[in-house]
């Protein structure tokens, strides 16, 4: 890891964070998108679920994956979700990803890490679409 150390040295500090996933209806999904976060090189000091009003599994898996789960009762939206998951923890740094997303094993080691470096406040990602007929992984957005 490029950014190991910076973040093994002030690991006990602010580079603690929590991870916040919103969700409705996410059973399908759900549970390879937090299996890529138990995967992590860096582990998030707790995975918040922002359950949206789901009438699948959604609660139930995201439970049995070991995350907290804050249900609305009716869908309020995945910004609403955010916000509820925001509300249920203390940490300084806060991450958000997607029910549906899978993180490379490095990519919270890594964005901690730049975190640190350059006091930055805020930080977006790379999206690549899988499985397209030609057989090549676009990305959509790198910013």
């Amino acid at each position: 890891m490029v950014f190991s150390h910076t973040v093994e040295r002030q690991r006990g500090n602010w580079l603690k964070y929590s991870l916040v996933v919103p969700a409705r209806n996410a059973a399908g999904f759900l549970s390879t998108a937090l299996a890529s976060i138990h995967a992590q090189t860096l582990q998030p000091e707790a995975i918040i679920v922002g359950n949206d009003g789901s009438n699948d599994a959604t609660a139930g898996i995201a439970a049995s994956c070991g995350a907290v789960v804050i249900s609305n009762q009716t869908a309020r939206g995945p910004s609403a979700a955010r916000n509820t998951g925001v509300h249920a923890t203390s940490a300084e740094l806060i991450s958000f990803s997607d029910a549906d997303d899978e993180w490379t094993p490095e990519h919270a080691e890594l964005t901690v890490a730049q975190h640190a470096r350059e006091g930055v406040v805020f930080s977006a990602g790379r999206a690549v679409r899988f499985g397209t007929e030609s057989g090549q992984i676009p990305a959509i957005y790198d910013g």
